[in-house]
């Protein structure tokens, strides 16, 4: 899917949750690009957040110690295709940028967008529910679930 990346007003209408880009994520301690994954955002600020997918899940385990088990959510490559190997997501683990710094980035680096499944959205959400490490005020601005991924915007208007 391409980005709408004209103007930012069009750009922040029409993101959903699950919407995916391919941008740095400082959070994985690496010059490397992840998929970064729209799981939330904050219209007063207006952000969003994001966490990162990556194939090694020894790293992710090895960013949080003391994170649960069951906080870490498996894709398989069939899942999504996209990925070339079955990935993982610490869902303990999330970043925070402004909208204007995602348009910014996204458009310096013309990303696509590459949306996954609500499914897997939604095995995401609930996992990141379960963390003892996100503050529940950060949860507060994420959803458990999102129904059908087509008509779950982040910015509804």
């Amino acid at each position: 899917m391409r980005t709408n990346l004209t103007d930012i007003e069009t750009f922040k209408r029409s993101l959903k949750y699950g919407d995916v880009f391919m941008l740095q994520a400082r959070e994985m301690r690496t010059s490397k690009s992840h998929f970064l994954v729209i799981v939330g955002g904050d219209p007063n600020n207006p952000s969003l957040f994001r966490v990162a997918i990556s194939s090694n899940l020894d790293i992710l385990k090895e960013l949080t110690p003391s994170a649960q088990d069951d906080t870490f959510v498996s894709i398989k490559k069939d899942e999504y295709k996209n990925l070339s190997h079955d990935s993982y997501i610490n869902c303990n683990i999330y970043s925070e940028i402004s909208l204007v710094d995602l348009f910014r980035e996204a458009k310096n680096l013309k990303a696509q967008r590459k949306a996954i499944d609500v499914k897997i959205v939604n095995r995401i959400l609930g996992t990141m529910h379960k963390s003892k490490i996100i503050s529940p005020l950060v949860l507060k601005k994420i959803p458990i679930s999102v129904d059908k991924r087509g008509g779950q915007k982040i910015f509804p208007k």
